[in-house]
């Protein structure tokens, strides 16, 4: 029989005694059960009013249809608010995975370990590499199988100087299970100029000879088919040349034939995308994880992806920027109602993740 233990203070129950001591001596200390009382007391009150008829929850969002319930009034404005989930998992990848349904994600945003040698808290990010490039194809394996038919994956990948095929290899493991739809360039920090250069963004510099700075990363777009459509112009810049939206002919603007309205000042931006990396001034700013990515990433992929209701995952979710953003965006732009699932095995990351989707 399989003994649990259970932290009196947050009420997490653990299945390994080397969890739960971890739990016990982390540095930010676990939120007290009464919260978890507090939410489930909501949720019951939730659920008491739909029975009656007073609300209605649909499509994850509540609807008030009783005008005479005796609910009083500054409740209201959260009656209409969306209601979503975001999970963290403390746990393997591949073994939560196969206890999700299939067909049941619409985004998979994700960066695993590179193998470069990095330090994690507890995964070792050096592994053989015929034994890295099958771990990492497992994933994948599981990762469609949770995909929706039009769903869409993210791979980020970062390389090394001295191990520039690593990122080009997951990749070509990965082509007789899913279609790489795109081939996308995340430049981290760029200068541009002759005489001054104005540097933008930020990367990690190295000592060398031989090498110089790498201010880029790979992230590639892969579908369970080669007919699932993007939405190119969701983040697309303006034209430089505003002639393009006009006419030749009649001399004036363009009309998109496919909608019949007016031609936007937005096209495609291409497969080079740059989005500044912040300067990290401390570990804690990104949640003692050594390889993050910004928000923008995230938010860009969602976007392309032209996926408004649905759920994201990220099984290597470390400092939670995946489902974080997700959140933003649901909270703060109308059209989107997004909820988040995040996997990992270190109890630190986390914990941060579900202190930090709160903040």
């Amino acid at each position: 029989m399989v003994k649990n233990y259970t932290c009196e203070k947050c009420g997490k129950v653990f299945s390994q005694k080397g969890h739960f001591t971890n739990h016990q001596k982390r540095k930010r200390p676990c939120k007290p059960i009464e919260n978890k009382v507090i939410e489930e007391k909501v949720q019951e009150k939730l659920q008491e009013l739909s029975e009656n008829g007073e609300i209605e929850i649909k499509n994850k969002n509540l609807i008030y249809t009783n005008q005479n319930s005796n609910i009083k009034k500054p409740m209201e404005p959260c009656i209409t608010n969306k209601i979503n989930t975001y999970e963290f998992v403390l746990g393997d990848c591949i073994e939560s995975l196969k206890k999700q349904t299939d067909k049941s994600i619409d985004i998979v945003v994700t960066s695993p370990p590179y193998n470069i040698g990095l330090k994690y808290h507890k995964y070792k990010d050096k592994k053989p590499r015929d034994q890295y490039l099958e771990w990492i194809y497992d994933i994948f394996v599981e990762l469609k199988r949770v995909l929706k038919d039009d769903g869409h994956i993210f791979l980020n990948m970062g390389y090394t100087n001295k191990d520039p095929w690593i990122s080009m290899e997951v990749a070509l493991k990965l082509k007789d299970l899913l279609v790489l739809q795109n081939n996308i360039t995340w430049v981290k920090s760029i200068s541009i100029g002759s005489d001054k250069d104005d540097t933008h963004g930020h990367f990690k510099p190295i000592n060398s000879d031989r090498y110089i700075n790498v201010t880029n990363e790979n992230l590639y777009h892969f579908t369970k088919n080669d007919k699932v459509k993007i939405n190119r112009e969701a983040v697309g810049v303006p034209y430089k040349w505003k002639c393009n939206l006009i006419d030749r002919k009649t001399g004036k603007h363009r009309i998109n034939k496919k909608t019949g309205l007016p031609v936007e000042d937005k096209r495609c931006k291409g497969n080079t995308w740059f989005i500044p990396y912040e300067t990290i001034w401390n570990k804690k700013q990104k949640g003692y994880h050594p390889a993050t990515f910004p928000e923008e990433l995230v938010e860009h992929c969602i976007k392309i992806s032209n996926v408004k209701d649905g759920t994201i995952l990220d099984p290597f979710i470390g400092s939670g920027t995946t489902v974080r953003t997700a959140k933003k965006m649901t909270d703060s732009i109308d059209e989107y109602n997004l909820s988040g699932i995040g996997f990992d095995i270190d109890e630190t990351y986390i914990d941060y993740c579900e202190e930090s989707i709160n903040c």
